[in-house]
């Protein structure tokens, strides 16, 4: 910032500001009528859980989801959700897209594979989408609607904030970091790989990905790449080895080595388990 007594001037870092659009808001309590059905979605869809519990599937993962906790649908995903039938939930619900969506969705805490969430401040999040949600708002101006968006983005990262201790050009580097990872992540990447690309020296790596994730940034990209494999294994029906091969593994024999030190369970298991799981919930949904 530059300042004097006649001019003060400040130039935001592109870590301040992000190209996103709010474009939905809800409000649900289930009931014993309420039906369980597959859906896609075209926005991500963030759920506020404030009573009772419930389920969410997506990515080959069965989640158990509870009161004070948030789960992430992403655009584009195959996911199942409903409620318990003994304590049926209650949820709000935010929507929003753009260029910085997924940039967005990985700083409130869900990179690293993570859909589900506990929100120690839940009350004070649904409290404005429960001010959206009254009939007097429905003709409010969009630049209204934007504002209480982004007040609620504002009480969920400064509890992110204090969890991770990240200051903002750390959130920049790791944000460009797990891209490339992502990016990438059909080659062989090594941390010295990343390092070069990014002209970001191995250690600061090491040190913002032991903040934010709490494991090295090697164990991020093995994690991540079998996290991925693990959603092909459910979504697909690709060859085990091919999926292997994709996810730049050296060999089938070290992929299936790291999938069930992770799991407890090998790829073949997880697919036969998964396919049983979706032919039952589709047959207790009657599809």
């Amino acid at each position: 910032m530059i300042r004097s007594k006649e001019f003060i001037y400040r130039s935001l870092e592109e870590s301040e500001y992000y190209k996103v659009d709010f474009t939905q808001f809800g409000w649900q309590i289930s009931s014993e009528e309420t039906g369980v059905a597959p859906c896609v979605k075209k926005d991500y869809v963030l759920h506020f859980v404030v009573a009772g519990k419930g389920t969410y599937i997506a990515g080959g993962r069965t989640m158990n989801v509870e009161k004070g906790q948030m789960f992430l649908l992403r655009p584009g995903e195959h996911v199942f959700y409903y409620h318990n039938k003994l304590t049926p939930w209650e949820y709000y619900w935010i929507g929003f897209n753009g260029e910085d969506a997924d940039r967005l969705a990985a700083e409130l805490g869900f990179g690293h594979g993570k859909l589900v969430l506990g929100v120690k401040n839940i009350e004070s999040v649904v409290a404005i989408v429960r001010e959206l949600c009254q009939p007097s708002e429905e003709g409010a101006s969009p630049f209204y609607l934007k504002s209480r968006f982004f007040a609620l983005l504002e009480i969920l990262f400064s509890h992110v904030k204090k969890e991770s201790g990240l200051k903002a050009n750390d959130s920049v580097e790791l944000y460009d970091a797990v891209e490339y990872i992502k990016k990438n992540v059909s080659e062989n990447i090594t941390v010295s790989t990343l390092s070069t690309a990014l002209s970001i020296d191995r250690t600061w790596l090491f040190r913002i990905f032991k903040k934010k994730y709490g494991v090295s940034p090697s164990e991020y990209i093995s994690s991540y790449k079998l996290e991925l494999a693990k959603e092909y294994l459910g979504e697909t029906q690709l060859p085990i080895k091919v999926i292997a091969q994709n996810l730049g593994f050296d060999n089938y024999a070290t992929f299936s080595k790291a999938y069930r030190k992770k799991y407890g369970v090998s790829a073949k298991e997880y697919r036969l388990e998964t396919m049983k799981l979706r032919s039952e919930n589709e047959e207790e949904s009657g599809l």
